[in-house]
């Protein structure tokens, strides 16, 4: 397997003297592989002509030995990564970098629809934990704990919602690239088209905060509008407008990135 070496130089001194050590990481490309196929259907037949072609590719990486120091981040426990930067104030930290994984994994808080005013025990939202029993959690920092609000997975179960609930959400990575093209010549005429697509990896769709009903919302979809939570539709779906939405990445915002 091919292996590459990406080293990260510190730079110039500034002011405040901090240094550090030079960091050096290997990336591994594991498996890359292309296919492609070209063929005449029709040779000047009549006056005819047409070509069809395609191709398909296969890249699976990971990454390799990072430097670091075993740790834990979220429900990734002693792995040796470090996170991504922040894609904005709205959103935080979206992805990780983890040894032995694909790179760019998105990583925030797993949710379980709305808020309903049942879920509400005690002051505590209920919900259904990974073994089918409902379980429930005294705070967050992730979400309100109101009717209406998104509801957010205790998935470490210990009563709390905070930065160690955080989990792998998708993977940006796609399972495959393709394409394809044709062309039809009749004479001196000729009508060529060529596609292309990926297939099998993961989008983060900010969109859908801004269009998420909450105290912060901008414009909203006719759906979305129609559909919010209210005392008279408990929507599961989307939040109701008295709501905050955090800022941070929900796997609401994951979306299967394939297309054609």
């Amino acid at each position: 397997a091919e292996k590459d070496t990406i080293t990260v130089c510190p730079a110039p001194e500034d002011d405040y003297s901090l240094t550090f050590d030079q960091l050096t990481f290997e990336y591994k490309n594991i498996k890359s592989i292309e296919f492609s196929l070209d063929g005449e259907i029709l040779r000047n037949s009549k006056g005819w002509s047409w070509s069809l072609g395609a191709n398909i590719g296969f890249n699976k990486s990971k990454i390799g030995d990072l430097g670091f120091e075993p740790t834990d981040f979220g429900m990734l426990k002693n792995v040796r990564g470090y996170e991504g930067a922040a894609i904005s104030d709205h959103f935080g930290i979206a992805n990780l970098f983890i040894a032995g994984m694909a790179p760019g994994i998105f990583y925030g808080y797993k949710t379980q629809g709305i808020i309903q005013p049942e879920d509400i025990v005690n002051g505590e939202v209920s919900y259904i934990a990974a073994d089918g029993t409902t379980k429930t959690y005294k705070s967050s920092t992730a979400n309100d704990m109101t009717p209406g609000s998104i509801k957010c997975i205790d998935m470490n179960e210990d009563g709390v919602v905070d930065e160690k609930d955080k989990d792998m959400l998708g993977d940006p990575n796609p399972d495959f690239t393709y394409g394809f093209n044709t062309r039809i010549t009749w004479k001196d005429i000729s009508l060529s088209a060529t596609f292309n697509g990926v297939y099998g990896n993961d989008i983060l769709n900010s969109n859908i905060r801004y269009y998420t009903p909450s105290k912060q919302a901008g414009n909203l979809t006719r759906e979305a509008y129609q559909g919010m939570w209210t005392e008279a539709n408990h929507s599961n779906l989307y939040p109701a407008a008295t709501t905050n939405i955090k800022n941070v990445v929900y796997d609401r915002y994951i979306e299967d990135g394939s297309f054609l």
